[in-house]
This record gives structure tokens, sequence and C-alpha cells, in this order.
């Protein structure tokens, strides 16, 4: 199964994220910045797509890409600066989930908190380092194994 993951990063801590989100699925699967979608996106089997959420809204760039994904499998996951168990995060990831076109699968969901909100210019020029991607990992190998026994 083809597969690619997208992220969009701010601070370089969802970027962190997509690289353990990718070290979960297939050696050599693809991942790269929404900068630098390839051509080819559409003959992808499955789209792990990684976005930083602000205010319960996944930024620009992500609504621009999220929207144009006819993928057979997506799976969506996002970094915030909210807990990962709130409402406030169960509704980020629906309003991203809104954004796919009409009649889009997603397969998995995952959300991280990257820092509180008191602490949010730290994260700005701090690197992403000390962040705990284990989750991320998971996430993409369940997604993945269930994908594949559908």
């Amino acid at each position: 199964m083809k597969s690619i993951v997208l992220y969009s990063s701010f601070t370089g801590r969802t970027k962190a994220v997509a690289e353990a989100v990718a070290s979960g699925l297939p050696q050599g699967t693809p991942c790269v910045s929404v900068e630098h979608i390839p051509d080819d996106i559409d003959s992808y089997d499955c789209v792990f797509f990684g976005c930083w959420v602000h205010d319960g809204v996944a930024d620009e760039g992500s609504q621009q890409v999220l929207g144009k994904l006819h993928n057979k499998h997506i799976a969506v996951f996002a970094t915030m600066a909210e807990d990962p168990f709130s409402d406030e995060a169960s509704k980020s990831l629906h309003n991203a989930i809104e954004i796919l076109p009409p009649g889009s699968r997603v397969d998995g969901t995952y959300i991280t908190i990257v820092q509180s909100k008191e602490h949010f210019m730290d994260m700005i020029t701090e690197t992403p380092h000390d962040m705990d991607l284990s989750g991320a990992r998971l996430f993409a190998e369940n997604t993945f194994s269930r994908i594949l026994a559908a």
C-alpha cells in the first residue's frame, strides 16, 4: 500500500511528530511538508496528515491541503497547546476533518500537546527534543495495521 506522511509545522514540533508517525509506517514512507506535496499525491492509497492547531482551527496551509485530499485512506493527527483529552482537542480534530472532501474516509486520528499555552513563546524558540513521540509511532502502527486488515 502506497503511503505518505504530510505535515504543516510552525515550530518544528508537528514535523517531529510527523517523523515519528513515518517511523511507524513501512520503511521508505515519505514524510514531507505541505509546501512540497508531490504532484502524484492522488496516487497514494493512504495519507497520514499532520497539522498544528491554534484556537481550535488547523493552520491555513493545512486547511488548503485537507480540502484537496481524495485518497482512499486518510489519518489525521494534530499538535496543539491544549489538553489532548479535552473537548477543545476533540473539536479541533473534528474541525480539521470537516475540511476534507465529502465522502472522505478517516481511518484514524491522534492529537498531542506540544506545550501549554503559558509557554507558547518558549515553544517557538526551543527545539522539540523533549517531546515523547512514542504515542505518534503507535498511532501510525495501529492505524496502518487496521487499514491493511480491512
